[in-house]
């Protein structure tokens, strides 16, 4: 429950830091999730888009979370957070422009696009939260919590795009955290 309220500051902090006017005046839809074991916890999310990917990965908490600074440093994002003792790390406050994990933005989030049709997240300077949290569950498995947010930022008018995750962000951290644990 300790990882599931620091995992809430965290986004809360970033959402309400990261867009002033912008974000305040969307309404937020509280949601409870049964973490099985961890008690009944609220996340609030920001949009409609926005949700954590949770998935089971057979392995102790403890060798996942040695892990997590390895799967950030391949996805070439630098650690805001780290909790050992809620097991929470990510960054709340990442700052894309151009490149995240050797491809365009544009392919894990979805802010829209500019007159023209080109994406936002392609062109235009990104805020990001990605974070993730470790839940032990029985038997050494450990269950898995990933949430990616984004906002875009229009150079040209400084109007701001809250954006939804595409997942493929989300599906590249499962995919590295298994590839480590399946040898």
């Amino acid at each position: 429950m300790r990882f599931l309220s620091a995992l809430t500051l965290c986004l809360l902090a970033s959402s309400c830091a990261s867009a002033p006017g912008g974000l305040a005046s969307q309404a937020s839809t509280p949601r409870t999730l049964d973490m099985s074991g961890a008690g009944n916890v609220s996340l609030t999310y920001r949009s409609e888009g926005s949700h954590a990917r949770t998935f089971a990965l057979n392995a102790p908490v403890d060798k996942v979370w040695t892990a997590l600074p390895d799967v950030f440093r391949l996805l070439e994002v630098e650690a805001g957070v780290v909790n050992s003792s809620d097991r929470v790390f990510g960054n709340p406050n990442l700052r894309v422009r151009g490149r995240l994990a050797g491809t365009r933005p544009s392919e894990f989030l979805d802010c829209g696009k500019n007159p023209i049709g080109v994406p936002l997240a392609a062109n235009e300077p990104l805020q990001m939260s990605i974070m993730t949290g470790l839940v032990p569950a029985s038997d050494g498995v450990t269950r898995v919590e990933v949430k990616v947010q984004g906002l875009a930022t229009s150079g040209a008018t400084s109007a701001q795009a809250s954006c939804t995750t595409t997942g493929r962000l989300e599906d590249r951290i499962q995919e590295l955290l298994f590839a480590r644990f399946s040898e």
